[in-house]
């Protein structure tokens, strides 16, 4: 192994070093969307990034989490779970020790598929957190998928099942990264809408819808018009740009986009129109929309003006 990569991978006295409570909160973050990177545990647990490198490097010290370079010396570190950290995990958020996964390489990752997923992760986690409405029961991943369901023909590259008091709610994710043809999501879309037509729940949830995130605005056009050309059913897919899904708009009013039909100069025509991905629930707060800001007040609910317009498609046949 070279000298730099040594440097960055192995574990060095830790001398007094001691982990806190944000660390465990670091350590359940890692076990659950490994492998990450710096920068994503600074986003999932709300910390800057010189705390999370620093944080990752007393961790490391103590063995409770191991450094990878899949990409090389160029490459950011990727941190997953060590196993001596499952006790300190269990003894923190309960369960049994070997309940906590411990992944073994990275090599295998598809790791721009994987960063998506974990972008969703974080926004949602810490939005879902600060939210005086929505809490996110469970998160997961594609490879927890193909292993809650191994039969099934389609699965999404990440779930999120969501409640607001007694309602709940479901989103499958799909992390378009713009390398596959648009009619590969349309064809997508279309195998999801029979199943929501036929009544079928999402890991035991009736209402559920799907969202896609993508890499650029023209990608999300030119899928948006897939899925119209397509006829899947309105209200069905919701797209983001990636980059834009902050844990500050992945909740908010105006978060996603989605193809509506909306009349215009006495003709139908299709629209992509700003819309929550969640469906409203009574909330105490009048002021609040899913628990995030009202139109008109600080927050994501006043973005949506600069997104709305047409998509390509002309009138509806």
């Amino acid at each position: 192994m070279p000298a730099d990569a040594s440097r960055r991978t192995s574990r060095r006295d830790p001398g007094d070093a001691r982990m806190t409570v944000r660390d465990k909160l670091v350590l359940r973050f890692v076990e659950k969307a490994q492998p990450v990177t710096i920068d994503q545990v600074a986003g999932g647990v709300q910390m800057s990034v010189p705390m999370a490198r620093r944080r990752l490097r007393v961790l490391r010290d103590l063995g409770m989490v191991v450094v990878h370079l899949p990409e090389g010396l160029n490459g950011a570190n990727r941190y997953t779970l060590a196993p001596s950290a499952r006790p300190a995990l269990a003894a923190a958020f309960g369960g049994d020790a070997e309940e906590y996964r411990v992944r073994v390489g990275v090599q295998r990752v598809n790791l721009a598929h994987h960063d998506g997923q974990v972008l969703l992760y974080a926004a949602l986690s810490v939005a879902c957190a600060r939210s005086h409405t929505w809490r996110l029961d469970r998160f997961l991943f594609e490879g927890d998928l193909r292993r809650a369901l191994p039969s099934a023909r389609l699965v999404p590259d990440a779930v999120a099942l969501l409640s607001a008091g007694e309602a709940r709610c479901a989103v499958a994710f799909e992390v378009d990264l713009g390398t596959e043809s648009p009619s590969w999501l349309a064809k997508k879309a279309l195998a999801y809408a029979a199943l929501r037509a036929a009544g079928s729940p999402l890991l035991g949830v009736t209402d559920w819808r799907v969202a896609v995130t993508v890499p650029t605005e023209r990608r999300r056009n030119r899928l948006a018009l897939a899925t119209w050309e397509a006829d899947v059913p309105v209200g069905l897919v919701y797209l983001a740009v990636a980059g834009e899904l902050t844990d500050r708009y992945i909740l908010a009013p105006t978060g996603w986009l989605t193809p509506r039909v909306v009349t215009q100069d006495g003709a139908e025509r299709a629209r992509l129109v700003p819309e929550g991905l969640l469906p409203a629930v009574p909330t105490d707060r009048s002021h609040r929309e899913n628990g995030f800001d009202a139109p008109g007040q600080r927050g994501g609910a006043d973005r949506g003006g600069d997104h709305e317009g047409s998509f390509g498609a002309g009138e509806r046949p």
